[in-house]
């Protein structure tokens, strides 16, 4: 009767060990620790990867870019990281998703814009703003962004004849 109740438990074992556990996606909020690297190590427009292996083939990976920093009217320091987070199966057939993180000089995350795509992020801090440039057959525009004042909840990049794209800042 024991040796029953033993193949009976060790049966079951087997079978729950065999199921595929789910395993979380890391969230845009397990990357933080990479961008707090990136805010120590202080090196403008330095293009910084990072690849993360996980038990399925899908690859993840992390591309961060400290712009610098853009002092505001109060002399408060805003220090600007871009991020894409590129993911998928393979790597003929990969997403992406940008955004533009904005810290103060303690490394505190005040918040982002979640843009776009890749081409949606600022290229550089000019004369303390956000510089964005669109060089295309579609948009062909550049704009300026000053975070001089405050950071505005809306920022709007223009693209063409007055168009463009609105994103929302995210605290």
């Amino acid at each position: 009767m024991e040796l029953k109740w033993l193949i009976i438990v060790l049966f079951i074992f087997s079978l729950v060990s065999c199921i595929k556990k789910d395993v979380p996606n890391k969230s845009v909020d397990s990357y933080e620790e990479y961008r707090l690297n990136i805010l120590d190590k202080n090196i403008v427009s330095n293009v910084t990867t990072f690849v993360f292996k996980n038990q399925d083939t899908e690859i993840d990976k992390l591309e961060l870019t400290y712009l610098g920093n853009i002092i505001t009217i109060k002399e408060d320091t805003l220090r600007i990281i871009n991020s894409i987070n590129y993911f998928g199966l393979t790597a003929n057939n990969l997403r992406a998703s940008s955004r533009i993180y904005i810290y103060n000089t303690t490394k505190k995350l005040l918040g982002y814009y979640n843009v776009g795509s890749i081409d949606c992020l600022p290229k550089e801090i000019l004369n303390n703003q956000l510089f964005f440039y669109y060089n295309n057959e579609e948009c062909n525009v550049s704009t300026f962004v000053s975070l001089k004042d405050s950071i505005p909840n809306q920022l709007f990049i223009e693209c063409k004849n007055q168009l463009g794209d609105l994103y929302q800042f995210e605290k």
